[in-house]
């Protein structure tokens, strides 16, 4: 009996995570479609990938560390990815972009200062 609940308990937790990574997923595919390819397309730039930034790291951005998904009932989540992508003169640039989302529905993308990708892993 306290095998079958330690099992259950853990194909929960690994079903959890694989839900949140499909979610984090879907969010940054919707932000990439509706903010941040147009963005790229607007000053002439070419988008190539985004990566993510990690799951407790801010990329660069001054942030408090909120547990996840729900801070309080607040259903907004703050997802980070690097952003890569090149000029037309053939550089490449990596920033950082805040992706915030109420719920899977992604309302605001934020970037920071592009640096030079030739010397980040890419």
């Amino acid at each position: 009996m306290p095998i079958t609940i330690v099992v259950l308990f853990l194909c929960v937790i690994v079903m959890a995570f694989g839900v949140s990574t499909l979610l984090n997923k879907i969010i940054i595919h919707k932000a990439v479609n509706k903010f941040i390819r147009p963005t790229m397309i607007a000053k002439g730039f070419c988008f190539l990938h985004t990566k993510s930034v990690g799951l407790f790291r801010s990329g660069g951005f001054e942030e408090e560390f909120s547990p996840r998904p729900f801070m309080l009932g607040y259903p907004v989540v703050s997802i980070y990815v690097y952003v890569y992508y090149t000029t037309q003169d053939q550089t490449n640039y990596r920033m950082t972009a805040k992706i915030s989302s109420f719920l899977i529905f992604p309302f605001k993308v934020e970037y920071l200062t592009p640096q030079v990708a030739n010397s980040i892993d890419s």
